[in-house]
């Protein structure tokens, strides 16, 4: 028999573990900060900033990854992950503030980053109400105005937030459809919905400035939710400016029609990163507030089914960007080639679970019974 029994901890440690030792209380918080390690990535350093910074981290106790051509200046620019506690972080940022390269900016970022994450919001669950002809899932059940509002009527009584109401499929290969025709489909059913439940929130599917232009006369609580992440028209950040109204950014690769044919990256998850720090910029320059934006991840928009995985085991990277995480994964083809058997909606549901762990926020789904019991559940273990 060992004289020794030892177990490896997996995950973070809480007050608690310590207490149950015997752990002085009040260092418990210290000890904590110095039990997990923080990742920080950080692209397009240039040399002189790469070198610096990883001096700087090495003085400190940690540790910090950049390209070997740093050593020969055989390279221009050079991304660089760094290691190390938030105390750690912290007293690297410090130094950083006194250098010169723009490192005080880096600083101002590091510490930043460093900060524990805000908890976890109350999941809310938004339904899909498609008033289309084409959509991939259950397109043509609900164009009639009866059935529409039925189904909306369905969704409320089983505890939607949110019902997302569109008349243009962006399912892969899907075709345009003209704003009008959107705007004729959608407009009698929202005015409807908004006199017989004013106390949801509402969310308009479309590309369109003019769509959205026309359903925001209805009210300025609207959120707009653009799967061209406002690749699509340029006059839509405009109409969302203008009317300080919410809006989702989605990550797609192209347009419905071809976008399955653009599914090549450099770096999956870094390409979509860079992709929200643009558009966040670009929002927030234009004077829309930060707390106005959503990010969707665009899954199955321009994402084999491997990416789509990938995507859903890495969320989480997505939350330093400090905006709500929405992920609309519902009867996605990604699931269906998976397990072509099996019941869509408990698969949505459980890919859903996962997500909650990892911080996603707001669940884009047609099934909303299922949904939500799936995420109470779920809540227990976060």
């Amino acid at each position: 028999m060992t004289n020794f029994i030892l177990k490896k901890i997996e995950g973070k440690l809480s007050q608690k573990d310590f207490e149950e030792i015997g752990f002085s209380k009040n260092y418990t918080d210290a000890m904590l900060d110095k039990s997990d390690f923080l990742k920080l990535k950080i692209f397009d350093l240039t040399v002189i900033q790469a070198n610096i910074l990883k001096q700087t981290a090495l003085s400190k106790g940690c540790d910090c990854a950049i390209h070997a051509g740093c050593l020969n200046n055989s390279i221009e620019k050079t991304d660089a992950i760094l290691f190390g506690t938030k105390t750690q972080l912290n007293l690297v940022a410090e130094s950083l503030k006194q250098q010169q390269f723009k490192m005080s900016d880096l600083a101002k970022e590091i510490i930043n980053a460093a900060e524990p994450l805000a908890p976890p919001q109350k999941p809310l669950i938004m339904g899909i109400l498609n008033l289309t002809e084409d959509s991939f899932s259950d397109g043509g059940k609900y164009l009639e105005f009866d059935k529409a509002i039925y189904h909306a009527e369905e969704m409320v009584a089983q505890g939607v937030d949110i019902i997302d109401i569109g008349a243009e499929s962006t399912r892969p290969g899907a075709e345009e459809i003209p704003s009008k025709k959107q705007i004729e489909r959608i407009l009698p059913i929202l005015k409807e919905l908004l006199k017989l439940y004013p106390n949801i929130t509402y969310s308009v599917d479309t590309r369109s400035n003019e769509v959205a232009k026309e359903v925001l006369t209805l009210s300025k609580d609207i959120i707009i939710n653009d799967v061209s992440g406002l690749c699509f028209d340029e006059k839509m950040v405009d109409v969302v400016v203008e009317n300080n109204v919410k809006i989702v950014i989605c990550h797609s690769s192209s347009i419905p029609k071809d976008m399955q044919k653009h599914t090549e990256y450099k770096n999956l998850i870094d390409d979509i990163y860079k992709f929200f720090v643009e558009k966040i910029e670009f929002l927030t320059s234009k004077g829309l507030p930060k707390e106005k934006i959503i990010l969707d991840l665009g899954f199955g928009f321009g994402k084999t089914i491997e990416q789509n995985f990938e995507l859903i085991k890495r969320s989480d990277e997505f939350l330093t960007l400090d905006c709500p995480i929405l992920s609309g994964v519902s009867r996605k083809s990604f699931i269906q080639k998976t397990v072509p058997d099996g019941d869509f909606d408990n698969l949505t549901a459980a890919v859903c679970g996962e997500l909650l762990l990892k911080g996603t926020t707001i669940f884009r789904v047609h099934n909303v019974k299922k949904t939500k019991e799936v995420l109470k559940l779920f809540e227990k273990l976060r």
